[in-house]
């Protein structure tokens, strides 16, 4: 049987962060890791919202939403 990995192999410090540039919202990963650049905008909160829980997901960083919950109106 396959031993499961390690959940502090699992941590990182990395965190996705949300931001309000204007009238679009940004995701970016802080700091930022190797390999493509993940910073992407977005026309609405809900979007923005979707991608950072699907990275996530993927990836199991914590999201820290800075809009203050100023997009929930949008």
């Amino acid at each position: 049987m396959a031993e499961r990995p390690k959940l502090s192999l699992l941590r990182s410090d990395r965190r996705i962060v949300i931001t309000q540039d204007a009238d679009q919202f940004r995701v970016c990963v802080d700091p930022a890791p190797d390999g493509p650049d993940l910073t992407t905008t977005f026309p609405t909160y809900r979007s923005a919202r979707g991608h950072a829980g699907g990275l996530r997901l993927v990836n199991r960083w914590p999201i820290i939403d800075q809009t203050c919950g100023e997009g929930l109106s949008k």
